[in-house]
């Protein structure tokens, strides 16, 4: 995927110095189970008032409970959504500052070396 990513000249998760991820508000255990005591707008607050000046990619997978995706964590992202469309998040990210944005909204790592 490394290869690639450069070949491409697109960002890749660990593979980019620029871009750090946080995957503290995604509800899962290290062995794959969910967490959903973890999901909860508190805790999307706090991750977003402790971001470090630069980029951050949060994972979280949200969705509609009823989107009819088979999954184990289904109540989990159903939770992520209310969360990210929490009031108290919306004033935390506007109180710090944050600039939401995608991937493609970066720039490639051939167009940050060029400055």
């Amino acid at each position: 995927m490394v290869e690639a990513a450069r070949r491409l000249d697109i960002l890749l998760r660990d593979a980019a110095p620029t871009v750090r991820y946080d995957g503290s508000f995604y509800g899962h255990s290290s062995r794959g189970y969910p967490v959903p005591e973890a999901i909860h707008p508190d805790a999307l607050v706090h991750l977003i008032e402790m971001l470090q000046v630069g980029v951050t990619e949060i994972g979280c997978h949200p969705c509609a409970a009823d989107d009819g995706l088979d999954t184990m964590y289904c109540v989990e992202r159903a939770q992520e959504l209310r969360a990210l469309c929490d009031p108290r998040a919306h004033a935390a990210v506007r109180s710090s500052g944050v600039r939401l944005c995608s991937f493609r909204d970066l720039p490639s790592p051939a167009e940050q070396t060029s400055d």
